[in-house]
């Protein structure tokens, strides 16, 4: 199964381009991969109160790895809490927002752990309910163009504001529930590895990256549980 920049297309060119890489990473001889959402349309079990949640993009998501490598499911298993991975592909701090405004007074979790994406992407909500990401190396054509949005990425301090705005919020969501909130960075999850891995489709972080985070986020839960 494929998801995402996990395609089948990717898969192959990389097998004829980068096989070395594929081999090195375990990915040339593997099992099948299963891509498996919930009811929600998120990529966990079906929702149960009092776990621990999760946001963030697809490194959140865990795309190129099986569930059961992603960093929410091996901390959440750790902590022996039902694991709601509300990470998105494509998510922007807006989406992590939005998603712990709704689902946080609904799960009523015992963790947060909010994994930041990149702070240049934003979240634009269109007529209808449907949720644009845009991503500066991504753009849709329909923004390609945009006045708005040109000025927006011109500015790195709009990139700072946005993060700033929808972290205080996310904390004071938290915070109303009195819900441990956990927050990294995006380059936490680049760096944590001496040696980065990567997952199958050669652009997302791999297993020991994961693993190695979920350790940093366990880590630091029982800092500051004690």
């Amino acid at each position: 199964m494929w998801c995402s920049t996990d395609s089948e297309e990717r898969y192959l060119l990389n097998r004829e381009h980068r096989p070395a890489l594929l081999k090195e990473h375990g990915w040339w001889d593997h099992e099948p991969l299963e891509y498996r959402f919930n009811s929600e349309g998120f990529r966990c079990p079906e929702f149960r109160e009092n776990g621990m949640v999760s946001l963030g993009c697809s490194n959140t998501v865990g795309v190129g790895l099986p569930e059961e490598c992603t960093w929410p499911h091996i901390v959440a298993k750790a902590l022996d809490l039902p694991c709601a991975n509300l990470g998105q592909n494509g998510g922007a701090m807006d989406t992590c927002f939005r998603l712990a405004q709704h689902w946080i007074p609904i799960l009523q979790p015992k963790l947060v752990v909010l994994l930041s994406p990149e702070r240049s992407r934003i979240e634009i909500m269109e007529l209808g309910g449907k949720a644009t990401f845009i991503n500066p190396a991504d753009v849709p054509d329909d923004y390609r163009n945009d006045h708005y949005y040109k000025q927006w990425i011109a500015n790195p301090q709009n990139e700072e504001s946005n993060y700033q705005k929808n972290f205080y919020g996310i904390k004071y969501i938290c915070q109303q529930h009195q819900i441990p909130l956990l927050e990294f960075n995006y380059p936490n999850l680049r760096r944590i590895s001496e040696n980065r891995t990567f997952a199958r489709d050669l652009m997302h972080s791999g297993k020991k990256t994961h693993q190695d985070f979920a350790d940093m986020v366990l880590e630091e839960n029982k800092r500051i549980s004690a």
